[in-house]
Order: structure tokens, then sequence, then C-alpha cells
């Protein structure tokens, strides 16, 4: 089997950045964003929920907040991708260590990165196209799994071989 990060990389490269992010706390919204190059005050006014990212004072689930970040309009009333990304988020939380919202503002993050390379992939995609199961059964960190694919995306891969190479290193890092 063709290694698509060697082990020295992963360790040397992605673990260091992801480790900051899966050990950080995710109760506070985050203040500033690097968006193409840019930076960007993510500061709310009063009374607005933010469709950037799901604060922790937002009273919107993580699930409809998906919903209307990645459909680009206020949730109304039943919306059909409602009970795939509840299912994604319920798979993704047995699996991780990350609460709901964080899990919800991590994907949210992801489908950025993918539609900044020409790829539109839906947030219940993105939980289940991450969310395999640790072959010992244990927790992962979805942050060190996110910081991979925005790794391997910048390096050229397409959303389907990052996902691919970030599948082929868990079997491997397995003993």
């Amino acid at each position: 089997m063709r290694q698509i990060i060697s082990k020295s990389t992963f360790v040397r490269i992605v673990l260091p950045l992801a480790l900051p992010l899966a050990v950080a706390g995710c109760d506070d919204a985050p203040v500033e964003v690097a968006q193409s190059g840019a930076t960007t005050e993510l500061a709310r006014r009063a009374g607005e929920p933010s469709k950037d990212w799901l604060t922790i004072d937002d009273v919107r689930s993580p699930a409809h907040w998906l919903v209307e970040r990645s459909s680009g309009r206020d949730f109304v009333g039943d919306d059909p991708r409602l009970p795939k990304v509840t299912a994604a988020l319920d798979l993704a939380e047995s699996r991780f260590h990350e609460n709901r919202r964080m899990l919800a503002n991590r994907t949210a993050q992801l489908t950025d990165v993918a539609r900044e390379h020409g790829e539109a992939i839906l947030p219940e995609a993105m939980l289940s196209d991450l969310a395999f199961a640790d072959r010992r059964g244990e927790r992962s960190w979805f942050g060190v799994r996110a910081q991979a694919y925005i790794v391997l995306r910048q390096g050229g891969r397409d959303h389907a071989a990052a996902v691919a190479a970030i599948v082929d290193e868990a079997k491997e890092a397995m003993p």
C-alpha cells in the first residue's frame, strides 16, 4: 500500500498543528479567523446570531446552524436535511472527544476549505467521511483529523484523496 503522508511528516507537521486545536477549549467563539489572506473580525453585534461560527450563547442547535449555514438561508420549518445532519453529528459525537458545537464549527471550517478548493461538500457528508471508527473503538480528536484534512487540501489533494489519506494513516497508526 502506498503511503500518502510519511509517518515522520505526520508527526513533525500535522500533529503539532492539530494538537492545540484538539485540546483547545471551545467555550468561547473565536475573535478572528484568517480567510483568503485577510483577517476578518467576527465580533457579533448584539442580538445577531453568527453565520461564521456557532457561539456558546447561540440558541440554535448545532444541526440547525449547520443546515442554515450550508443552505445560506434561515431555517424555516422542516428541512429535509436536518435529520441527516443530526444523525451525522450523533455519530461524530460518539466517536470524538469534542462536543456538538465544536464539531459543527470544525465541520463548517472544513466545508469552507473544500469550497475554497472548488468542491461543495455538505456538512453531513464531511462529518460522515471523517467520523470513521477508531480500530480500537476509542474516541479520537476531530480537530486532529480536521487539521490533517486542511494540510492535505493545501497540498493539492481533492476531498476524496484527502479523506483516503487520513483513513490510511489512521489504519497504519494502529498496532
